[in-house]
């Protein structure tokens, strides 16, 4: 896979976030918020807790129905997730007897529903939509716009970088070959530079781009509004975690 096709793999959920559905349409704080609780919640059950742990799958699930978001995109990302989580829940078979192995589920489990969670809120919210709603909440612009301009800037820096090394392996063909296709060792320190420089100089195109186009304008930011599905939203959904974190269903 090249590195244009993992550019658009990162903002394919960006892609998704511009559906139009229940979900979608909620407020980001408000989807923000829930997410964040759903995330707390889990993380605050005992590392044995495997069965209660269990109806949180509904919340995912029922989230990813309503916007129509692919499972598949979520599975091929929490695979990038998964050898980490599994070290860190592999020791459980070692030092727990017994419970080794409940403890290892709940780890990954875990793991996975907050992951889960996570990237399912990407895909239904729009980096700018977000951005625009720490905005009116007061939260300073400084920390908002390096947000969001790092998250522009994640796709540009290996765009720079696909150029730079199609550039080198039509001009140095032969030092590519015997590299294996990519730059030879002696080469890296000034393709390194390079692609800082063009990274800075393109930085600064977009960043000027984006004030000409009103960035940053009060003028520019839509008004947040709270609908009576917003409030439905997070008072069923934090209900429900609540329930499930407090009443134990198996008892």
């Amino acid at each position: 896979m090249g590195i244009r096709e993992k550019i658009s793999q990162f903002y394919r959920l960006e892609e998704l976030a511009r559906k139009s559905s229940v979900i979608h349409r909620l407020n980001p704080l408000v989807k923000l918020f829930v997410t964040l609780f759903y995330i707390v919640t889990l993380a605050s059950f005992d590392r044995h807790a495997l069965l209660r742990i269990v109806p949180f799958v509904f919340y995912p699930a029922v989230a990813a129905a309503l916007s129509d978001t692919p499972f598949s995109a979520i599975f091929r990302r929490f695979a990038v997730v998964l050898p980490f989580c599994a070290c860190f829940g592999i020791s459980n078979l070692f030092f727990e007897r017994g419970t080794g192995v409940i403890s290892f589920a709940v780890i990954i489990l875990r793991a996975f529903l907050c992951v889960t969670a996570a990237l399912l809120f990407m895909s239904v919210t729009t980096v700018s939509a977000l951005a625009n709603a720490l905005l009116r909440v007061r939260v300073p612009w400084l920390f908002v716009s390096l947000f969001e301009m790092t998250y522009r800037f994640a796709g540009l820096l290996p765009e720079e970088a696909a150029a730079m090394h199609t550039a080198y392996k039509l001009r140095s063909a032969k030092l590519s070959e015997k590299s294996g296709g990519g730059v030879a060792l002696r080469h890296y320190g000034a393709f390194a530079g390079s692609l800082l420089l063009r990274s800075i100089d393109r930085g600064n195109r977009v960043w000027h781009a984006a004030l000409c186009r009103g960035y940053g304008s009060p003028a520019a930011r839509a008004p947040l509004r709270f609908g009576v599905a917003d409030i439905v939203f997070a008072v069923c959904a934090c209900g429900a975690f609540l329930f499930f974190r407090l009443v134990n269903i198996y008892a």
